[in-house]
């Protein structure tokens, strides 16, 4: 665990990764239908047929589960703890989920379910981690860090993000580019949104209006400051001729409330901010 960041830059080996399965028995209703995943080679095709079984990788502490998923979407790992044959109601067990941003721990409470293997071993009641995965391949790997039995099963499920523009509520004016045959407006900063708490994307722009070549920008938001590198947008300009750099986005968490947002650099900056829908 504390060689994450080289491990993370290693090649992900299929042999090495090598999944163990298991079959969980529900006894209480469940949905059928395919759950859609981009991973590498190593994982599962999940389903859940009509019979009330799902196939689960198997996570304990010497095998870790390493996945690639595609973004920007939404990851979700669902997880079942093998209960040790101690008589106990209650369990309490740690996963790590390790990416490119570092790691984050988890920690679970959970109690005896009624799902059971194919060998009458019992689990626990399904704990769930959810995270944003941002454009392109991102690489995760999950680890099991504390468990009583040691052995945990797991699936993972990818949905496509979707997301809402929020329009500010005051701003230094409205561009809009033209790009592909779209009018797509933006909005230039300082601006002000107002935002009702969860998961937001900022994309920006720099506005050209004479001097062309390569800037750093920062765009600060609510004490956040970002810095991005831009040039020219090839091809992409506004209605009224100005040329624009290329677009830049990130992602960040704001909790409900009026955020003042704001690019620094030599030019005018451009935003457009959505919010995750639910």
């Amino acid at each position: 665990m504390k060689q994450g960041d080289k491990r993370l830059n290693r090649k992900l080996e299929s042999s090495k990764l090598l999944p163990l399965v298991c079959v969980l028995s529900f006894f209480s209703g469940v949905r059928p239908g395919l759950l859609a995943q981009k991973m590498n080679e190593s994982a599962l095709i999940l389903r859940i047929p009509r019979v009330e079984e799902v196939s689960a990788r198997i996570l304990t502490k010497t095998r870790p589960i390493a996945i690639t998923v595609e973004g920007p979407a939404d990851l979700k790992i669902t997880t079942y703890l093998l209960f040790a044959d101690t008589g106990k109601k209650v369990e309490k067990y740690s996963l790590v989920l390790e990416s490119e941003e570092g790691e984050k721990f988890y920690n679970f409470e959970t109690r005896l379910s009624r799902i059971r293997d194919t060998k009458g071993r019992r689990f626990g009641r399904a704990r769930s981690i959810r995270t944003d995965v941002p454009p392109g391949t991102h690489h995760f790997r999950l680890h099991l860090f504390s468990a009583q039995k040691e052995t945990v099963g797991v699936r993972f499920s990818v949905e496509k993000a979707r997301w809402s523009e929020v329009i500010p509520t005051l701003c230094q004016g409205e561009v809009f580019i033209l790009k592909r045959g779209e009018r797509i407006r933006y909005f230039m900063t300082p601006a002000i949104v107002k935002v009702k708490g969860g998961s937001y994307k900022v994309s920006v722009r720099s506005l050209y209006e004479g001097e062309e070549g390569k800037e750093s920008l920062w765009v600060v938001i609510d004490g956040l400051e970002k810095g991005f590198l831009v040039e020219e947008s090839p091809g992409v300009k506004t209605d009224l001729g100005k040329k624009v750099s290329i677009v830049k986005a990130f992602y960040l968490d704001l909790p409900a409330g009026e955020r003042k947002i704001e690019v620094k650099g030599k030019r005018k900056g451009l935003i457009k901010v959505y919010e995750k829908v639910k």
